[in-house]
């Protein structure tokens, strides 16, 4: 089924780029309550060079920051951040789809294998607990999401299809596991799994690395069936001559006015 907003069948390329730019210009400024998808936590902390300040800043520093408004026209950076329940319940189920998964992923055989590996047995009996004890909270309280298929970049980044029920659930078994949640989250009480989370994610520093690190493993091994016909991996003399190439630049790249106008014209396109 069609959305209300979409292109009108038949139209020209440039008109849909036209369209398209028009309508971005319309949202900006424009204040609104839903967050696009762009919008939400994980790209709006994403450092992409590296890692975010806000792992170093303390909670009502943060939470400052959180509740000032986008220059897209969003009123926040998250749904907490509004007065109506609604919304305050569409930033929860975000975190708890999230966390969810996480915690899923850590009991995967091969993935306990490795913190067994590299953590201290008292600390792997302690996260492994706490995870026993908050996981059928979170499953219990997730509301249903809705999901629709997905190309190029947005399906490598998608997440894998969620088994999350749509029966209706019980008021007072939601009130009881929310409280569970609610106690958890105290901040004044140790939590192995937001110490895990908080190591791990290294503010975005090992999101960024991970996926640079595997782009370039599959570029040696496949980057040059994308401009040869045949060809397969990259050999070590090019990689090299792309090292060599990017050192002979310096620093002499862009000037500020050249970039500026490149943007320009990449908003146009």
């Amino acid at each position: 089924m069609l959305s209300d907003f979409a292109l009108l069948a038949g139209k020209g390329a440039a008109d849909k780029v036209g369209d398209k730019k028009r309508k971005l210009e319309d949202d900006k400024g424009q204040t609104r309550k839903y967050l696009k998808v762009f919008e939400t936590l994980p790209p709006m902390l994403l450092n992409a060079y590296g890692e975010a300040r806000y792992t170093g800043m303390s909670d009502p520093a943060v939470w400052a920051q959180l509740v000032k408004p986008l220059n897209s026209g969003a009123e926040w950076m998250t749904e907490f951040a509004a007065k109506e329940a609604e919304r305050r319940g569409i930033g929860f189920n975000r975190w708890a789809l999230s966390v969810k998964v996480y915690m899923e992923y850590q009991n995967k055989p091969e993935v306990k294998q490795y913190n067994e590996f590299i953590l201290k047995p008292e600390l792997v009996t302690a996260f492994y607990e706490e995870i026993d004890r908050i996981l059928p909270s979170i499953t219990y309280c997730l509301a249903p999401r809705k999901f629709a298929a997905k190309e190029g970049a947005a399906n490598l980044r998608s997440s894998a299809p969620e088994s999350v029920s749509f029966e209706a659930k019980d008021p007072a078994e939601l009130s009881k596991h929310g409280k569970i949640l609610y106690e958890w989250l105290d901040r004044g009480k140790v939590s192995r799994v937001r110490m895990m989370l908080e190591w791990q994610s290294c503010g975005g520093l090992s999101h960024v690395a991970a996926t640079h690190h595997r782009a370039a493993a599959v570029f040696l091994g496949h980057g040059e069936t994308f401009h040869v016909d045949g060809g397969s991996a990259v050999s070590l003399e090019n990689w090299q001559a792309a090292i060599l190439a990017r050192h002979a630049v310096g620093d002499a790249g862009m000037s500020e006015g050249e970039a500026k106008s490149n943007a320009r014209s990449s908003d146009m396109r």
